[in-house]
């Protein structure tokens, strides 16, 4: 069996049991923790965009996802915006607040750029947290409708329910990853690539770091701000506590434990570290302790990360008994 072939089957195995989950698991709480599972995911992959593809350590890019469900709500609460329009207008508003802050921190390397994004995600928590007017400050925003689709008044078909929201969530990250697989064969993807891999020789051979790189963390920041959307209307209150360092952290953790760089890692990071905090919750008093030991095993065992070992895996298994043996 070729390799395409074996990808291929894997793909649509993990798609087929993605789609059968909320079936296997049919309590309100488990359907729950699985729409909350793929709406990370968003996070997760749109950090690996401008972090594993463009090689940019941008540290404040989680923060994207509290602002898309900031903006998402104040679409749909002050101007009434029905969600088609408000996770449209999310996605555009997110990659431009990403232009804007973008611009002065791409102008920075490394840790540097990544500390300067850092700082602009505290900002804006300041913002969110004292704008009282806009967005009631630490008391949040509350009743935000939930996500529907229709035409008018008459047909309005709404996601008010764990099955039908993760099966729309689902689809969305589907799409935004087949599009991504899809964008990384593109001469942008492999601009992404060698900016990663050397800027000044890429600088050399015609490409533009600058704006290549801010392509990248544009399109990070949409991907991102639309998980946020998602949560929004999902949990129907947001507050300055999505800003929280820990999440930061934690999208961190997702990208590096799926596989950096990987077009899947990130899902499977995020649905990993979602799902893995709950299943220790019954033992709650060393539930941090698990999860720590968890992540240190994979780091340790997996440093490509889950699907970059399934990646090595499957090329060790294309390469001629010979070869095996020195790869």
């Amino acid at each position: 069996m070729t390799m395409n072939r074996r990808k291929l089957f894997f793909l649509s195995g993990l798609i087929l049991v993605l789609v059968l989950l909320p079936w296997v698991f049919q309590a309100a709480y488990t359907r729950h923790i699985l729409v909350m599972a793929v709406i990370y995911t968003f996070s997760a992959t749109g950090l690996n965009v401008i972090f594993g593809f463009a090689g940019q350590t941008a540290f404040g890019l989680p923060a994207f996802f509290a602002l898309g469900a900031y903006i998402s709500s104040l679409l749909a609460l002050k101007l009434g915006f029905p969600f088609g329009l408000c996770l449209l207008g999310t996605m555009v508003l997110s990659a431009g607040f990403g232009f804007i802050i973008g611009y002065p921190c791409l102008q920075l390397r490394g840790i540097y750029f990544g500390i300067t994004t850092m700082a602009f995600a505290q900002i804006l928590y300041y913002i969110v947290s004292n704008w009282v007017e806009l967005t009631r400050g630490p008391m949040g925003l509350v009743g935000i409708p939930p996500a529907s689709f229709g035409l008018g008044d008459h047909f309005q078909f709404v996601f008010n329910g764990e099955l039908r929201y993760y099966y729309l969530v689902l689809f969305a990250s589907l799409l935004t990853l087949f599009f991504l697989a899809r964008l990384m064969d593109t001469r942008l993807g492999r601009g992404f690539v060698a900016i990663r891999e050397n800027q000044d020789l890429s600088a050399s051979i015609g490409i533009h770091p600058f704006w290549v790189k801010m392509i990248a963390f544009m399109l990070a920041c949409m991907i991102t701000g639309m998980g946020g959307s998602f949560y929004a209307h999902f949990v129907k209150f947001v507050s300055p506590i999505e800003f929280q360092w820990y999440f930061i952290g934690l999208t961190f953790i997702m990208v590096i434990t799926g596989g950096i760089g990987t077009i899947w890692g990130p899902f499977i990071g995020g649905a990993i570290f979602t799902v893995l905090p709950e299943v220790f919750r019954a033992v709650e008093t060393y539930r941090n302790i698990l999860v720590g030991a968890v992540l240190i095993l994979i780091v340790i065992f997996l440093p490509e990360g889950v699907m970059g070992k399934l990646a090595q895996w499957g090329k060790n298994r294309n390469l001629p008994h010979g070869e095996k043996e020195h790869a």
